[in-house]
């Protein structure tokens, strides 16, 4: 795996920004900190996408398609994005909008169907209707050109950042002008530094210069940002409408059910995995998570003090549980052993502290005092954190360093499943920590969403495991020697019944099937058989049978599983022998080659021929031979005459198609045979095409040499119902005829047998 960011993740670090400037815009004051923060972090979306419309449009095989895909989703998009913002945006469009602009003026530009004017009145139209009703206008479009016309990132970066702050100041200058002359009132309220977070679009640049090339593999599906996209406008929407009509104390409530919902899926979809200690260790994360933020749900709707802080003590039980599991699913899952001692500290840290909470009450260690706090939409528990508190989260941060510093060692060495399943990890361990962070920042009013971080590790842990499946180390390799090994790998059991097959045998043999006796797959039934003897021992188990799929060669071995001396199954394999058997026939066919022309000798293309006829195939046999080629050799000499042979050979080549058959009989005699075709026209055609480039190619050979050919055709279908030992033969004495037809009708032309002229 290349080191930076595929582009997969990029586009997922654009859709993570850009609902954070959506949710910043519509539940936050612009001209708070906050606010202000969030929409700076949003800019990073624009640019990303931008520089993949631009990829996009370089790498795309059905640019119609594109842009299509791009103008239903945009179409789609407009009633989420006018539910959600309505009141800033006016008539104006979406961002998709935007970019499908951005597209066609790119699609404009470099379309060779449109000449200079009407590029310059193409151009000009999509740059009004971006003025005129673009939620962005013009900087997608600039953007998208930027990307694709720039010839390096240095002058990418150049541009992006110039066209970024001349956008900046001629915001100021508008809105400083504005603000004195009002030529447009609705705008009037805006500040000088109004818009400078535009800004933040440069900040997407350290992360593009990073782009490695690579696709990824997109987790939800290629569509999923230009799904997603109106979908979360709809979310953002029915929010809002909560918190208007019913306070954000009862979306803060829909939050926590949307989690407990998500998490009993997810912990259903792990239990479904195959068995192993990663499994079980996801299992005990998702149901610790499960149990905080089901304890959470309760303290947030209980009526009383002592019902809501009793409630904690189950919190801390579900979240000693989550970090437990969390050690152990890391220790499995990337690969990296955990003392057993580490285990005794954990056990000793967390049930120490689920005791200091429960009786914080009396001993004032882990909470120096509680209260409730009924001034907000409802009432909240307000603990005053003690000594024990404190202690309980500095062990968790030297427990987060020190797992976080040992995946980053572990990245070094990993393969590339692995690799993703630690950055997987790594991004889920963050949450919780990015939790307290948001509300510490004042970003939620005061509400607690510990149970955010909690709930997304433990999402992250089994989404790992549920993308990249994991087995416990021995099962894992029993796994990758049967399913993942380059030869095909069969087990049966005593009676012949299938118990596992790779996708090797799957391939070679579609019947085979779980649970299935081999005998209802003839093939392979009787390749089994051919192995034993008639006591029913493996007496011929060396001796390999072959099997084709495709154009691969296999062999198959058959050999007994034995458990103290008595027979409990088989093992059947499939050795890909292809290079070797290839080798064989190359060496075979090597001895049949003509020294002078490379061509097959008349003994292989015979062979050829008669395999095609018997398996049923059709053709015509082409017979030609070079007009006065005597007297080639007596007026210009051997040598040139071998020219002229060699010219002729390398011109059959040029004209016949690769699934022809071409021989030198001897001296200037050669033979083609067309597959597949008895269509006269089509052969005529070949004919004529084979003598004018011959023609034309031979008086390279020599000063004033010309030559011609004589050729004689005859098609598979004069020689119907005769057997195939006597089919060659019979077809080379009847173009031998047509040859001569030819020749006594003057050379340098073609005749078909039945003296058919053309």
């Amino acid at each position: 795996m290349k080191k930076g960011f595929n582009a997969s993740a990029l586009k997922t670090i654009a859709i993570i920004t850009m609902v954070i400037d959506h949710i910043s815009w519509g539940f936050f004051d612009f001209y708070s900190w906050q606010g202000y923060f969030l929409h700076i972090i949003g800019r990073l979306t624009i640019p990303i996408m931008c520089f993949f419309i631009a990829e996009g449009f370089r790498k795309t095989h059905d640019l119609k398609r594109y842009i299509l895909r791009m103008a239903v989703f945009a179409a789609i998009s407009i009633v989420p994005f006018y539910l959600f913002f309505h009141e800033e945006y006016a008539y104006r469009q979406n961002i998709i909008f935007d970019y499908l602009l951005a597209l066609l003026l790119l699609s404009v530009l470099e379309s060779k169907r449109f000449g200079k004017p009407v590029k310059v009145i193409l151009s000009a139209l999509l740059v009004i209707t971006s003025f005129a009703i673009g939620g962005w206008p013009i900087m997608p479009m600039v953007y998208v050109l930027i990307f694709y016309y720039a010839d390096s990132f240095k002058k990418q970066a150049v541009w992006f950042c110039s066209s970024t702050v001349g956008l900046v100041l001629f915001m100021m200058l508008a809105i400083t002008l504005n603000s004195k002359l009002n030529f447009y009132p609705m705008y009037s309220n805006w500040v000088w530094w109004d818009k400078s977070y535009f800004l933040g679009f440069m900040l997407a640049l350290p992360l593009l210069k990073r782009y490695n090339g690579e696709k990824g593999s997109y987790p939800f599906g290629r569509y999923f940002f230009f799904v997603f996209y109106p979908a979360h406008f709809l979310v953002l929407f029915a929010s809002k409408e909560i918190i208007k009509h019913y306070g954000s104390y009862w979306l803060y409530v829909a939050l926590q059910i949307v989690c407990i919902v998500l998490v009993v899926y997810f912990v259903i979809r792990v239990m479904l995995e195959k068995s192993s200690k990663a499994q079980n260790a996801a299992v005990l994360l998702g149901v610790s998570g499960l149990v905080y933020v089901v304890a959470f749900f309760i303290e947030t709707t209980a009526p009383s003090q002592a019902l809501a802080y009793g409630i904690v003590t189950m919190e801390y039980l579900g979240e000693a549980g989550g970090f437990i599991g969390t050690t152990i699913f890391l220790s499995e899952f990337c690969h990296f052993r955990v003392p057993k001692f580490f285990y005794v500290i954990e056990g000793i840290v967390f049930g120490g502290s689920v005791v200091l909470v429960h009786t914080a009450e009396h001993n004032h260690i882990f909470y120096k005092s509680i209260s409730m706090d009924y001034s907000g939409d409802f009432p909240r528990l307000v603990l005053d954190y003690g000594v024990g508190f404190i202690t309980f989260y500095i062990f968790l941060v030297v427990l987060f360093v020190a797992a976080v510093a040992r995946m980053i060692r572990s990245l070094k060495k990993a393969s590339k499943a692995e690799q993703r399943r630690i950055i997987l990890m790594l991004t889920g361990m963050f949450f919780p920590w990015l939790a307290v962070m948001i509300r510490s920042a004042g970003f939620t009013g005061g509400y607690e969403v510990s149970f955010l971080g909690i709930i997304f590790m433990a999402i992250f842990a089994m989404l790992a495991l549920i993308k990249y499946g994991y087995f416990d180390s021995v099962q894992q390799a029993v796994t990758n020697v049967i399913y993942k090994s380059s030869e095909g790998l069969l087990v049966l059991d005593n009676d012949r019944y299938v118990l596992y097959f790779n996708s090797v045998i799957k391939e070679l043999f579609p019947e085979v099937s779980d649970k299935k006796s081999v005998n209802c797959v003839p093939v392979l039934r009787d390749i089994i058989e051919k192995c034993f003897d008639e006591n029913g021992d493996l007496g011929k188990m060396h001796t390999p049978n072959t099997v084709k799929a495709g154009d691969r060669i296999f062999e198959i071995r058959t050999e007994p599983i034995l458990e103290a001396g008595f027979v409990q199954g088989y093992t059947v394999r499939a050795f890909d022998s292809t290079a070797h058997y290839r080798s064989i026939e190359e060496l075979r066919r090597s001895a049949h080659i003509d020294a002078l022309t490379g061509l097959y000798d008349r003994e292989i293309f015979k062979q050829e021929i008669t395999r095609h006829l018997s398996e049923g195939g059709v053709g015509a046999l082409f017979m030609a031979d070079v007009d006065f080629f005597k007297h080639i050799n007596d007026n210009f000499g051997h040598i040139v005459g071998d020219e002229v042979l060699v010219t002729l050979s390398e011109t059959i080549r040029t004209v016949f198609a690769e699934e022809s058959i071409s021989c030198r009989v001897g001296g200037d005699e050669f033979m083609m045979f067309v597959k597949n075709t008895n269509d006269k026209a089509a052969l005529a055609e070949l004919a004529e095409k084979l003598n004018a480039v011959y023609s034309e190619n031979v008086k390279k050979a020599a000063e004033g040499l010309t030559s011609s050919l004589s050729i004689g055709i005859v098609l598979s279908s004069s020689i119907s119902g005769m057997e195939n030992s006597e089919a060659f033969e019979t077809l080379y004495g009847l173009a031998d005829k047509a040859l001569y037809q030819t020749k006594e009708n003057g050379r340098n032309g073609c005749s078909f047998y039945e003296k058919v002229t053309v």
